[in-house]
């Protein structure tokens, strides 16, 4: 549980700091996210 909690913290704060990036680290972090948010996935079908 408290992986998920890290994941999510982690996914706001990367969304955060879309506001302020440019073009091309905007790029690098809507791929990140997709990542984490896909990881986040899989850690809870695993508990469920």
């Amino acid at each position: 549980m408290a992986n998920r909690d890290v994941l999510v913290q982690k996914i706001r704060q990367v969304k955060a700091d879309l506001k302020t990036a440019g073009v091309i680290l905007r790029c690098d972090l809507q791929k990140h996210i997709h990542r984490m948010e896909r990881e986040l996935e899989n850690c809870c079908s695993e508990i469920g």
